[in-house]
């Protein structure tokens, strides 16, 4: 088959891995996958009963148990693509084995049980038959750079108060590295605004939202972030440190909630860190006329986290996760109309699209999936 697409040749492959019940169903995946031209393919019996398995693109949050008597189908596939932009080919190809695989899938690759070995003519001209069948990206992705400046003054200030601090029982809290005890003092420090406020940033967000995680002492904390964020004494880049904090913490609950599965911290911890955010964004949003784009930008995003909604001022962000918030605000089904127009352009919007949780959930998911673009 002829084509005027033009070829671009990967030097590294991308493997894969899908699941299914039986080997009848394995055959069927496995001729599928040469069809679109896989170029090595495997299939063999499960070699764990029963242990989970993870679908490519997916979080290991996500994993579901296999049935018994599973079969493995491996397949090693190294382009070509019909052009260069390998990152939006690659999604495209996740998004069709998701389907194929209706959601069992992995990563490994591995020889044994091979069915299928295509020639490299073979495998380039399925290749751009089953990807040209695919829409291209729909436009270039947005450089947030363009909508927002966050090269703003970081500079020490006048002292902050801050009170109630140690009417909080910190002892009995927790954050990552056990005891919350050396909480009060790091909120203390950051309150002092003075030349020691980046070190106490850091140690303090290390440990109460240590890499996306929260804690039982991360709700007491992120109402004393808040009060300390509303403060004009706060020079800018220190008050967009703050509401990404609190942005982070007041997110994972959704994301949970999307994802389908439970916190680390369990129990209840996600929904007191949704809302003891969710309580402090009415004493932040005045601070929106006197503050930067980029400001403005997550006081619209913790807007998003409220479930009722707030009032925000009109504003023209076209970075992605801010026209999600925007829509949100008027009303979901607005915001899942612009999910699903910007996961033509930005493939990590994908997944999330084909997702069945929570609507309001899905939409967070997706902003914050979209935060840095």
């Amino acid at each position: 088959m002829e084509s005027n697409a033009m070829v671009c040749r990967r030097p590294l492959a991308e493997e894969y891995k899908i699941t299914v019940p039986s080997k009848s169903k394995a055959e069927d995946v496995a001729l599928a996958l040469a069809n679109r031209g896989h170029r090595l393919i495997a299939a063999r019996e499960a070699g764990q009963l029963g242990r989970g398995s993870e679908t490519r693109g997916v979080k290991e949050s996500q994993r579901v148990s296999k049935p018994k008597r599973l079969w493995d189908v491996f397949s090693l596939v190294n382009g070509p693509e019909p052009d260069k932009d390998h990152e939006w080919w690659v999604a495209m190809e996740e998004k069709a084995l998701r389907n194929l695989a209706r959601h069992h899938g992995g990563d490994q690759f591995n020889k044994d049980g091979l069915l299928y070995r295509l020639d490299a003519v073979t495998a380039s001209t399925r290749r751009l038959e089953t990807l040209g069948s695919c829409p291209a990206r729909a436009s270039e992705r947005v450089a947030m750079k363009l909508d927002v400046d966050e090269d703003l003054p970081d500079s020490p200030g006048q002292p902050i108060r801050l009170e109630g601090v140690d009417d909080v029982n910190w002892a009995a809290l927790e954050h990552a590295y056990g005891e919350a005890t050396d909480v009060p003092d790091m909120l203390r420090t950051l309150a002092s605004n003075n030349d020691c406020w980046d070190e106490a940033n850091s140690q303090l967000s290390g440990s109460v939202t240590h890499q996306e995680s929260i804690y039982s002492a991360t709700a007491p904390a992120m109402r004393f972030l808040a009060k300390i964020a509303s403060d004009p004494q706060l020079s800018g880049k220190r008050r967009l440190d703050l509401l990404y904090t609190l942005f982070m913490a007041g997110c994972q609950q959704d994301l949970a909630d999307f994802w389908g599965y439970e916190l680390r911290s369990g129990g209840p911890v996600g929904l007191e860190v949704r809302d003891a955010v969710v309580s402090q964004v009415a004493q932040l949003l005045p601070l929106w006329p006197s503050v930067s784009r980029a400001e403005q930008r997550l006081l619209l995003l913790l807007a998003a986290l409220v479930p009722e909604g707030a009032a925000v001022e009109p504003v023209d962000f076209s970075n992605p996760a801010s026209r999600l918030a925007q829509a949100l605000l008027r009303a979901v089904e607005d915001a899942e109309a612009v999910l699903f127009e910007l996961a033509r352009t930005y493939e990590e919007l994908i997944p999330i699209t084909e997702g069945d949780g929570p609507r309001r959930s899905r939409i967070i998911t997706a902003i914050h999936g979209v935060l840095f673009d």
